[in-house]
């Protein structure tokens, strides 16, 4: 990946985040279940420091792993209800999330299996949706600052 496309990925970002935020707010704050979360991380151990980035595909295998569980759970009957209404920003949620991930491919054409949900109730529906929301925009928020940075030095 070089610096034109760590470009291309900051502004994939930028255009999603208002998506995202309007998701948010149409989504009402519930309790959490504890220990369910298997969201993928950045993690230190994933060199996504500017040194390391262009050298190591440890950070980008992690992006690409996070996008596809991101894009998996998007797809999965959890938000089946959000992308049946009309002017719902999920569609565009996950066109930016299908341009990212198009962004960050690593050529072997291989992905990960996607996240493994329990079949929800309707009443979870909103929880699991905040709580993927709120997870995916921390991940984001991560994964730009790694892009805006490589791209400013690049």
């Amino acid at each position: 990946m070089d610096g034109e496309d760590h470009g291309g990925a900051a502004a994939a970002l930028n255009s999603a985040d208002p998506h995202l935020c309007c998701s948010l707010v149409q989504v009402p704050l519930q309790e959490e279940k504890p220990g369910e979360d298997l969201t993928p991380q950045i993690r230190c151990s994933d060199n996504c420091d500017p040194a390391q980035l262009g050298s190591d595909q440890s950070c980008l295998r992690r992006i690409r792993q996070a996008l596809h569980h991101y894009r998996a759970l998007l797809g999965s009957e959890v938000f089946a209800e959000l992308r049946s209404l009309d002017a719902s920003p999920m569609a565009e949620l996950q066109r930016a999330l299908a341009q990212l991930t198009s962004l960050v491919q690593d050529g072997s054409g291989g992905t990960s299996p996607g996240p493994s949900l329990q079949e929800s109730q309707p009443w979870e529906r909103p929880l699991l949706q905040h709580r993927i929301l709120r997870q995916l925009r921390s991940f984001s928020a991560v994964m730009a600052r790694v892009f805006a940075h490589s791209a400013a030095t690049h």
